[in-house]
């Protein structure tokens, strides 16, 4: 899947955060604007797209990093110490199997939108049993 350039940056600096910084796994890469964040933070980047033409963009974008076409589905074996799928659940068919396939300990996920405007209370439901609890929020409920 590919995404508007840019359109997921404000997201970037939160993934090294829970993802790491050394062997990652860029599912969905697009044209390599993550790829490039990460790696210019010491990261070692795989990206794999389904988009020919986005996986060439991002080759050219990233060069030290490794790209290929493919699904998220079956992913390269790694090893990696995280998998990032930022942007692509939502788009793919069973978002379960893309986290199933996924050749780390770490998954790093995000979706757009708050809840009550989206289906990322799905991801959320689904996700659930590998996340940790989350804290209470401060003040009146949302």
């Amino acid at each position: 899947m590919t995404a508007e350039a840019g359109g997921g940056e404000p997201l970037h600096p939160s993934v090294p955060e829970r993802a790491g910084t050394g062997a990652l796994l860029d599912l969905g890469c697009g044209a390599g604007e993550f790829a490039r964040y990460a790696t210019d933070r010491g990261a070692t980047v795989t990206g794999v797209d389904l988009d020919r033409a986005a996986v060439a963009a991002a080759a050219a974008h990233v060069p030290e990093a490794n790209f290929r076409v493919g699904d998220a589905v079956d992913p390269p074996p790694g090893p990696f110490a995280a998998v990032v799928a930022l942007q692509l659940l939502e788009h793919v068919p069973n978002p379960v199997a893309v986290l199933r396939a996924a050749p780390a300990p770490v998954v790093v996920a995000t979706v757009w939108g708050r809840e009550s405007e989206c289906d990322a209370r799905l991801f959320a439901e689904a996700l659930a049993p590998w996340l940790p609890q989350r804290p209470p929020r401060p003040g009146p409920p949302p």
